[in-house]
């Protein structure tokens, strides 16, 4: 009978067997490993092309001054082309600009009064003024009129917390150049009544601005050309 033999069931021999099979696995392993093929040796590192160069390697010197020089280049170019161009033009050809403009201060809204002996007695010995003039004053009415046609209406009230200062007005309007005739009214009293009026007939040139100002030293309105 043959008997098997294994490391794991030894016989009578076994034992040196066991020992004597595990050192040759382990010389097979040993030779089989000193005998493997070496990789083959890694060639120098070649630099990469100037368009593959990534962040973690630094570019040459020339390299970068050529690129700052082109975004500066290119920077200048953008802003002097758009310091000039495209041409804004802020009227057309045939068409000009009136401009009412002016600061007003208007009558009191209501009248001064006169205070009576026991008004007067209540009051502080610093205070007692004959006369009750309240501060507000009443809102400026304008309306402005080309060729007949109604062009700007507007009811400004008086400036300050007291409303006691003056009223501002100002409106821009473009018109087709040429010959036209303005008429301005002007209110300033707590009735509401125009007292103040001017019209006055005006050629316009193309590109030609007219200021309608009020001046009340002057006699109310007046129409001067600008620019």
């Amino acid at each position: 009978m043959v008997k098997s033999l294994s490391v794991n069931n030894p016989g009578r021999h076994g034992g040196r067997f066991g020992r004597w099979a595990l050192l040759q696995i382990l010389t097979i392993a040993l030779l089989s490993f000193r005998l493997a093929p070496s990789p083959a040796p890694k060639s120098p590192r070649q630099p990469l092309p100037a368009y593959l160069w990534t962040s973690s390697q630094p570019l040459p010197t020339p390299l970068r001054y050529a690129l700052q020089v082109l975004a500066y280049a290119a920077f200048a170019a953008f802003i002097g082309y758009f310091s000039t161009a495209p041409a804004y033009r802020q009227l057309n050809d045939n068409e000009a600009v009136v401009k009412l403009s002016f600061s007003h201060t208007a009558q009191l809204k209501q009248i001064c009064r006169e205070r009576s002996d026991t008004e007067l007695a209540k009051l502080a010995p610093n205070m007692r003024s004959k006369l009750d003039c309240p501060r507000e004053r009443a809102a400026v009415l304008v309306e402005l009129d080309m060729n007949d046609q109604p062009l700007y209406r507007i009811a400004t009230p008086p400036s300050g917390l007291s409303k006691d200062g003056a009223a501002t007005v100002y409106r821009r309007f473009t018109v087709p150049a040429g010959r036209h005739h303005f008429r301005a009214r002007l209110a300033d009293g707590p009735d509401g009544t125009f007292n103040h009026l001017h019209e006055a007939s005006i050629d316009l040139a193309p590109g030609q601005v007219l200021v309608i100002d009020f001046l009340a030293g002057s006699g109310g309105f007046v129409f001067t050309h600008g620019k």
